[in-house]
């Protein structure tokens, strides 16, 4: 077991000791549970990919600006009829 220590600042920030961000590993998103007066810091596993079979398999040919554009456009009208 491993003990370290810091400050939180006004903003209410830490820097994680070195010791915490190697027992963390790669991940980027941390968990932060209480019991009591003992607060328990957990990495959660990487979530990118993990959710890809879900996405859509026929993507649109057209770009976001033009999407945007179109979405406007039908709002526009909706408004006026």
């Amino acid at each position: 077991m491993s003990t370290a220590t810091a400050t939180v600042t006004n903003r209410g920030q830490v820097t994680l000791p070195k010791v915490v961000r190697e027992a963390l590993g790669e991940s980027k998103v941390i968990e932060f549970t209480v019991v009591g007066n003992v607060i328990v810091i957990n990495p959660i596993q990487n979530m990118a990919g993990s959710l890809a079979q879900y996405a859509k398999k026929d993507l649109p040919d057209k770009s976001f600006k033009e999407i945007r554009e179109e979405a406007w456009a039908e709002a526009a009208n909706a408004e006026t009829s």
